[in-house]
């Protein structure tokens, strides 16, 4: 009885003492569970913002930068050039965009460095370029026929979308079940494939509808350019993407390298094993064995062999398997490629 007096008499210090313990199991609890929250890594590989992909082009809103396709060092081509864009829903794991959703394609002459022609400019040409153009080709078992939709879409300087026969935008499906890629043919002017190339192609993947809102469209910018006109005989490989100070690659979602020659031989590829791994569609392409462990700790190597009179030009794609390291250059220490001839 005398516990209840007192608790009656001094109501007001009670309330407050529970009160305060009730306040300190709040705070301990949130304290708790933010940390926890904190602590959660999401994996860069199963972001579905990244599960849109090509081997050209990345996000919309992104810097967009002139990829250079080069012709390697004292060729000259006879024929239109081409450069075959891919756009899939998966990235290089395998992890597919687990909801349906389509998308069109778009695509517009550009002046080599990016920038729009202006209409003023395109009306003051008097030959307009009427050799670039893009072209859906279809594909049956992973082989490409000779099948073109609606022929071949012949660019201007305003976006046009690739259409099928009777003139409809084509729409491209992709389901959440399946792993789709899309390829897609950009063709150049021969007379243009100079050291400094008067034109290029941008292309954009447009998504199309409701998709879940955590996809991108995506979009690039290439041009085919000669090289010097040294007739060395070898092998090199560079960085595709932009690498103008200050870029690094931690600014990219993957790693864009060109391998180009035009000889005979064997090239080794060294690189960083424990930041990026090669696209697991380029280890098919180019038959690629295992790489193995260097002397240096964090670096594998491989070599490929390489015959240009067969093929002059690989394109490589580097996916990192963690988060981007900022402290990365686009140098040698990165990725390097060493030719030795046979």
């Amino acid at each position: 009885m005398k516990l209840f007096k007192v608790i009656r008499y001094n109501w007001i210090m009670v309330w407050l003492v529970v009160t305060a313990i009730i306040l300190t199991s709040v705070v301990s609890y949130a304290a708790y569970t933010g940390t926890t929250t904190a602590k959660r890594v999401v994996s860069l590989s199963n972001r579905d913002s990244i599960l849109f992909t090509s081997n050209y082009m990345k996000r919309v809103g992104t810097d967009i930068q002139p990829i250079l396709v080069n012709y390697p060092e004292g060729t000259t081509p006879t024929a239109s050039p081409v450069v075959i864009v891919e756009v899939r829903n998966y990235d290089s794991s395998g992890n597919v965009y687990d909801k349906n959703f389509q998308f069109k394609v778009k695509a517009r002459l550009v002046h080599s460095n990016g920038t729009d022609i202006t209409s003023d400019e395109w009306t003051a040409i008097s030959s307009k370029p009427d050799n670039y153009k893009v072209a859906y080709k279809t594909y049956s078992a992973n082989n490409l026929t000779d099948s073109y939709s609606n022929n071949k879409l012949t660019l201007t300087n305003i976006d046009q979308y690739l259409c099928n026969d009777v003139n409809e935008d084509i729409i491209f499906s992709c389901l959440g079940s399946d792993k789709t890629n899309y390829l897609f043919e950009t063709f150049y002017d021969v007379n243009d494939i100079i050291t400094t190339p008067t034109y290029g192609i941008r292309i954009e993947a447009e998504i199309v509808g409701s998709h879940g809102g955590d996809i991108d469209d995506i979009w690039g910018m290439m041009k085919v350019m000669k090289g010097g006109t040294s007739t060395k005989s070898t092998w090199e490989g560079k960085y595709m993407d932009d690498t103008s100070s200050p870029k690094k690659p931690a600014d990219y979602d993957g790693i864009n390298f060109q391998l180009s020659g035009n000889t005979k031989g064997k090239v080794k590829l060294t690189y960083r094993c424990d930041c990026v791994e090669i696209d697991k569609d380029d280890y098919k392409t180019l038959n690629l064995t295992d790489p193995v462990d260097t002397s240096v700790t964090n670096y594998k190597t491989l070599t490929i062999a390489v015959n240009a009179e067969t093929t002059n030009m690989y394109d490589l794609r580097f996916y990192w398997i963690k988060a981007p390291d900022t402290s990365l250059a686009f140098n040698d220490n990165f990725i390097k490629a060493v030719f030795r001839s046979e």
